[in-house]
C-alpha cells in the first residue's frame, strides 16, 4: 500500500505451507502495549467492511470513539519500518476528535499496492494530546513499542489511553475471496464407538470474520474423516446462547452410551469475573456466543457461557466420549510480529475488560475439562484448544482459524500417524513453528482417550 509518496509494507501471508513459509524461530514477538479501556469504547474497521481488498484498489479507515480525545493510526509493515498514517503529514499536529462521532480516512490518499497476504493498521487514542507520539515513522517495531511503552507509562494512566486494530486480508487484482476451503481425500478414523455425533458452533462477533467457515469446514473434515451422517450433524452458525443450549439438549436426547461426540466451536474466548468462588485467579474463562455482538449485552454476566456452565452441561451427555475442540482463546493483549492475524479474544465492555487487566498478572488453568469430569459415569473427555493458556489464537483475514486450518493439512496426510494423540503433537508443533511461537495447540486428555481414535 501506499499513501502518497510513503511506502507501506504488506505483511506476506505465512500460513502457506511448510515450503512456502520458512519460519525462523529467533524472530522476536513485538508486544504492542494493548488497553481495552471499557469506559473508552473504539469501533475501528475497513470503512466499507470487507474482509480483504484487491490490490489496486482504494481503501479508507473509519473510526468512532465513546471518548473526545487525539488518534493517531499506525501502519506496521514487513519491511519492519512502522508508519503514520493519520493524521496525514500536511495536517500537522494531532487534532481532536469528537465523541461518538464516525470519521473515515483514506479513500482517495490510499491505494492498495500489494503484496498479497495480511495487514494489520493499529489506532492509538489519548484523553491528552502530549500522550500522542510525534514522529512519524520508524525504523523498526521495537522503536515503536519502546516509545509507545514510553508514552503509556510516563504520561497516561490507564483511564488516559487505549488501542484498536483492524486486520484485512490483500488479495491480486484477479483473485476472488476465498470460502470454505476444499476438504478433499483425508485420513479416515476408526474407533470402538458406535455411532459418532457433531455439533458445531461459529460465532462472528467482530472483529472476527470466518468463524461460520471454520465450523462449516470441520463438519466436513469429520464427515470425511469419521464417515458422519448428516442426521448426526448439527450447525449454528452466528451461534447465540439459546442455539448452544438447544445444541446440547439435541445430544442429549440422541446420543447413546457408546457413542462418540464431537463439539466444535470457533470465536472468542475470554475471561470475566468469577461468580461463585471456585476460580484461584478470581475469573473464569468463557465463551462468547453471538449475544455479544450487541454492546448491550457486554456486561450482563449471563450472555456469556462460562467454563463452569460448560462443563456440567458436558455432564449431561451420556455418550462414550466427548471430545471438545475450540478454536478460541482466553488471553489478550494487542501483539505485533510479522504474522498478520486477528486476535480470537473478546475483551469489550467493563466484565471482559477486566479480565484481560488480570490476565498481566495470573495464568489460567483449563479446566473444563479435567479428571474429575471424566470420571463421570465412565465417559471419557477430551479437549483440544488452539492456544496454550497465556496465548491467543489467530484468524487470517480471507482464510480462517489457524488452529481448524492447521488439523485440515495434517488429516490430509492420509496414513502419516497412528492415532489423534500422535497427529495432534504434530499439529501443535507446526503451528507453533508457523506462527513464531504466538500460538501453540493444547490437548486436555485425563484417560489418554485420543489414542482411541485411531487411523486406518
Amino acid at each position: 500500500m501506499k499513501i502518497k509518496q510513503l511506502s507501506l509494507s504488506i505483511f506476506t501471508a505465512l500460513l502457506i505451507s511448510n515450503a512456502d513459509a520458512q519460519m525462523t524461530r529467533d524472530i522476536t514477538v513485538e508486544e504492542i502495549p494493548g488497553n481495552s479501556n471499557p469506559s473508552v469504547l473504539i469501533d475501528l474497521n475497513v470503512a466499507d467492511g470487507r474482509d480483504v481488498v484487491r490490490i489496486g484498489d482504494k481503501i479508507a479507515f473509519c473510526f468512532k470513539i465513546s471518548q473526545p480525545g487525539y488518534v493517531s493510526l499506525w501502519d506496521l509493515g514487513t519491511s519492519g519500518k512502522v508508519s503514520k498514517i493519520y493524521p496525514f503529514r500536511e495536517q500537522g499536529n494531532i487534532r481532536r476528535v469528537n465523541a461518538n462521532q464516525r470519521e473515515c480516512v483514506g479513500n482517495t490518499r490510499f491505494k492498495v499496492t500489494g503484496p498479497t497476504g495480511t495487514e494489520n493498521v493499529v489506532l492509538y487514542w489519548t484523553a491528552d494530546k502530549t500522550g500522542q507520539i510525534e514522529a512519524a515513522q520508524y525504523d523498526n517495531k521495537g522503536e515503536f513499542v519502546s516509545t509507545l511503552t514510553s508514552n503509556v507509562s510516563k504520561n497516561n494512566s490507564y483511564n488516559d489511553w487505549a488501542t484498536a486494530e483492524v486486520t484485512f486480508g490483500i488479495i491480486g487484482e484477479s483473485d476472488s475471496p476465498s470460502g470454505v476451503a476444499s476438504v478433499g481425500r483425508l485420513a479416515q478414523t476408526s474407533s470402538q464407538y458406535d455411532n459418532v455425533y457433531v455439533l458445531a458452533f461459529g460465532s462472528n462477533v467482530e472483529p472476527l470474520k470466518k468463524t461460520n467457515d471454520d465450523a462449516r469446514l470441520f463438519i466436513e473434515m469429520a464427515k470425511e474423516s469419521f464417515g458422519v451422517s448428516n442426521n448426526n450433524i448439527l450447525l449454528f452458525e452466528d451461534a447465540f446462547r439459546k442455539d448452544f443450549e438447544q445444541g446440547i439438549n439435541w445430544l442429549r436426547s440422541n446420543v447413546g452410551k457408546n457413542d462418540l461426540v464431537l463439539i466444535y466451536y470457533s470465536g472468542h474466548g475470554t475471561k470475566i469475573p468469577d461468580d461463585n468462588g471456585d476460580e484461584a485467579d478470581g475469573f473464569d474463562e468463557a465463551l462468547v456466543p453471538y449475544d455479544l455482538a450487541n454492546k448491550d449485552n457486554w456486561n450482563n454476566p449471563n450472555a456469556y457461557i462460562r467454563d463452569d456452565e460448560l462443563k456440567q452441561w458436558l455432564k449431561t451427555i451420556k455418550a462414550g466420549a466427548v471430545v471438545t475442540l475450540f478454536d478460541a482463546c482466553h488471553s489478550g493483549g494487542l501483539h505485533k510480529s510479522f504474522l498478520n492475524a486477528r486476535r480470537k479474544f473478546f475483551a469489550k465492555g467493563g466484565l471482559a475488560a477486566e479480565g484481560a487487566r488480570a490476565i498481566n498478572k495470573d495464568g489460567m488453568p483449563r479446566d473444563i475439562v479435567d479428571s474429575g469430569l471424566s470420571n463421570n459415569s465412565g465417559t471419557k473427555y477430551m479437549m483440544l484448544s488452539a492456544a496454550d493458556e497465556m496465548q491467543f489464537a489467530l484468524e487470517i483475514p480471507n482464510k480462517g482459524g489457524v488452529f481448524t486450518h492447521g488439523l485440515l493439512a495434517e488429516l490430509k496426510k492420509g496414513g502419516q500417524y497412528r492415532d489423534w494423540k500422535e497427529m495432534f503433537g504434530v499439529l501443535s508443533r507446526n503451528v507453533e513453528r508457523e506462527s513464531n511461537g504466538q500460538q501453540t495447540p493444547t490437548t486436555v486428555d485425563p484417560d489418554n482417550a485420543l489414542k482411541n481414535l485411531k487411523f486406518n
